[in-house]
């Protein structure tokens, strides 16, 4: 047996959204993609160039955002509790607390979500003579209602959101979230 050899089960991307444009460490907002693991737990890195990464912190049970990527230290940029049971950042009810240089602290910010979801989502299919054809098009992960992931046509109102006094999910083409 080769113990330098693991498997993971985990998601192969997790979104990060909700933080703010207007307040500190917003740029940790987008894709993060599997990495590898890193103390025993899957890592993430940013899709994009930063290096920014998500990574287990085992001593406090924690999982990090951290913009300086993946490291062997308590540093971070926002964290959440991984309360023992977490083995993947990508769950929504993981409350996420964010650094606040102002305050000089971490601060707890419930807008900001961890999740699993498709980052877009096409509609396909409706004619475009029939009526509500507008539904077809691209929708974008904007954010979480409901405890779901919601999406957000680009340049319009219409939206894909879960609607939990049906138990479904819906395309709102009038109402929005």
């Amino acid at each position: 047996a080769d113990g330098t050899v693991f498997s993971v089960s985990a998601p192969a991307v997790v979104e990060v959204l909700g933080r703010e444009a207007s307040r500190e460490n917003v740029i940790m907002n987008g894709s993060y993609h599997l990495l590898g693991l890193h103390a025993g737990r899957p890592a993430y890195r940013k899709a994009d160039s930063s290096g920014h990464a998500i990574r287990y912190w085992q001593s406090e049970d924690r999982w990090l955002i951290d913009f300086a990527g993946i490291r062997d230290q308590d540093v971070c940029n926002a964290y959440a509790e991984a309360q023992g049971c977490r083995e993947n950042p990508g769950d929504v009810s993981i409350v996420w607390h964010v650094w606040e240089s102002c305050h000089s602290r971490h601060l707890t910010d419930t807008s900001v979500r961890c999740l699993s979801a498709p980052h877009w989502v096409r509609v396909s299919g409706r004619e475009a003579c029939r009526e509500n054809a507008a539904v077809n098009g691209d929708y974008e992960l904007v954010a979480v209602v409901e405890g779901k992931a919601a999406y957000r046509k680009r340049d319009t109102s219409h939206v894909i959101r879960y609607w939990k006094a049906e138990d479904r999910w819906i395309i709102d083409l009038e109402s929005g979230f």
